[in-house]
């Protein structure tokens, strides 16, 4: 945990020269504090669910650099892990809720991803469906393993998209870290 404390203070100035806001500045490192005191305190679930919270800011600091794929697959991994641990602790709410953002970000990357990925979409969109409805019907054990479905689709995704990268993608450097 120290290590990570030791690169995020490296990292700081970079982020903040790279136009990374206070708030973002902030939130990000009172997660990491909080990430470091839930492991500390050897809890396992409240350990998974403060890696998910710091989790929730890398797509935005990805979006500071130039990336070959869209950093709103990040947010889509955290939109699932979140929806899973949720359903997991039973908090059924914000599992809905969680589900809401994710197919939110998801119809924004669906747009961006390239028409020969089409197959690795699909099967995305499916399994994102597939988590809802077990979410819906607030079954745990279903949750986990279409959550893990959904997990393995995204990453499959997220690598064919590194290979096949868009056009056009976003980020506001030229890829310089």
């Amino acid at each position: 945990a120290n290590a990570l404390h030791y690169k995020w203070n490296s990292f700081m100035p970079m982020a903040v020269k790279k136009g990374a806001g206070n708030e973002l500045i902030e939130n990000f490192s009172d997660g990491l504090n909080s990430l470091t005191s839930t492991v500390i305190g050897k809890n396992r679930t409240n350990t998974l669910m403060a890696c998910s919270y710091l989790y929730g800011y890398i797509p935005d600091l990805y979006s500071l650099y130039k990336t070959p794929v869209s950093p709103e697959i990040k947010r889509i991994r955290y939109y699932i892990r979140n929806a899973m641990l949720n359903a997991m602790t039973a908090n059924w709410q914000q599992a809905e809720s969680d589900l809401e953002n994710l197919k939110s970000s998801w119809s924004l990357c669906k747009n961006t991803i390239p028409q020969k990925l089409l197959e690795d979409a699909n099967r995305l969109d499916f399994s994102i469906y597939e988590l809802e409805k077990v979410i819906v019907k607030r079954d745990q054990s279903l949750s986990d393993i279409k959550g893990r479905v959904a997990m393995s689709n995204v990453d499959t995704l997220e690598k064919a998209m590194e290979k096949n990268p868009a056009q056009s993608e976003g980020g506001r450097d030229s890829g310089e870290e």
